[in-house]
């Protein structure tokens, strides 16, 4: 019984720190997200200010938008989509973590099995 008890906590306690540990990954990528938002922002505000000055002219406004903004604006949308997508995980290693902790907890407190019944 003494055996069965120790595995049991030890089980409790490694998924509870896998738990901690999911949480501690979501909050690194949710950190790179806003990073990532930020050079986003950063680059629309760039090709907004380009597409402005190129579109003074109407020969200089074609071209721009062929060779500079339509690629740039590309890969400004496939970067909201990876925002989107990182974002999207971070939420759920959130949640799992806090029910991997929550879980941990469980098993490690509350008692499992049969009880012995006393005559």
């Amino acid at each position: 019984m003494g055996e069965r008890m120790t595995l049991k906590r030890i089980i409790g306690i490694l998924i509870c720190i896998g738990g901690i540990a999911l949480l501690f990954i979501s909050n690194y990528i949710e950190k790179e997200v806003a990073a990532g938002k930020q050079e986003i922002s950063s680059a629309e505000q760039k090709v907004g200010q380009g597409k402005t000055l190129f579109g003074l002219n109407p020969y200089t406004k074609e071209i721009g938008n062929k060779a500079i903004f339509d690629p740039a604006e590309k890969k400004i949308q496939a970067g909201k989509a990876e925002v989107a997508y990182y974002e999207a995980l971070a939420s759920r290693l959130r949640i799992g973590g806090i029910a991997a902790i929550v879980i941990g907890i469980a098993i490690v407190l509350i008692p499992f099995g049969a009880a012995k019944k006393r005559n």
